[in-house]
């Protein structure tokens, strides 16, 4: 699965976290800019 998560109130350590809150474990979250996050999880 892959998400473009937005906000930058989040790091891209809270959104792995978000992910493995759901179940699902991060492969790789990378900041696109200052406003947006690509999140691979599995």
């Amino acid at each position: 699965m892959m998400a473009i998560a937005g906000g930058a109130d989040r790091t891209e350590r809270e959104w792995a976290a978000l992910a493995e809150a759901a179940g699902l474990t991060p492969r790789a979250v990378v900041q696109c800019d200052d406003r947006f996050s690509l999140l691979e999880a599995t």
